[in-house]
């Protein structure tokens, strides 16, 4: 199983728990998934964090390699 993010705006009423929220979840999944993967990376809204979906992207992905 690989589990996807979209750590930005959010399409119709979602809402995204934040990057330090998903890097709780990523941690906390680390060796039970096959992977992570995102979508919405080229969205040019800016998350409530002021960065880009891409951007915060690039954060999680530097962050759960790291781990």
């Amino acid at each position: 199983m690989v589990i996807g993010f979209e750590p930005g705006l959010q399409a119709y009423t979602g809402v995204s728990g934040g990057v330090e929220h998903e890097k709780s979840i990523i941690a906390a999944i680390k060796d039970r998934v096959g992977g992570i993967m995102f979508w919405a990376v080229n969205e040019g809204a800016r998350a409530p964090n002021g960065k880009t979906t891409g951007e915060n992207s690039i954060e999680l992905a530097n962050y759960a390699a790291a781990l």
